[in-house]
């Protein structure tokens, strides 16, 4: 199993965030690659919600369910496909972690960290030349766009 992990301090209050994060009809917004997202059963936003996402990742579109694993109110959430993910080229996706701590008024540290495996001896290593860079730089540029839309979302309150 491949683990990434980036994470990076945003210019942002961590309720601020949070709220932008954990409520996933708004990922289209900053998740780079999601379409769309609905909620399909379970609680909208707690353990055992599940979600719908539609990805478009270079040219391969998905639909995916995601089911909540991990909520601690405020800080914390995990999502783990609940059909074959195959992301990109041939790689299962066992789960996706958000991290939120603040460390100051206006900064907060997110981490995010990815749990996937590359299921071929190709897919392997491909991920070892290449794929493992494009997932972070997915992940670093959804950061980005988070903190972007958070900002937006602030000035225009």
């Amino acid at each position: 199993m491949t683990i990434l992990s980036t994470e990076k301090v945003l210019q942002q209050p961590r309720a601020l965030l949070w709220r932008m994060a954990s409520q996933f009809e708004q990922a289209p917004q900053w998740f780079e690659g999601v379409k769309k997202t609905e909620s399909v059963s379970g609680q909208v936003a707690n353990l055992g919600g599940v979600w719908r996402a539609n990805l478009d990742w270079g040219g391969l579109h998905q639909i995916i369910d995601f089911e909540i694993t991990e909520w601690l109110e405020g800080e914390r959430f995990g999502l783990r496909p609940l059909n074959m993910s195959i992301v990109e080229g041939d790689t299962e996706l066992y789960q996706i972690v958000f991290n939120f701590k603040g460390l100051a008024e206006d900064q907060t540290q997110v981490t995010v960290q990815c749990d996937y495996e590359p299921r071929q001896r190709l897919a392997k290593i491909k991920n070892l030349l290449f794929l493992r860079r494009r997932y972070l730089q997915r992940l670093e540029a959804s950061l980005a766009a988070l903190e972007r839309v958070a900002g937006e979302q602030a000035a225009s309150s």
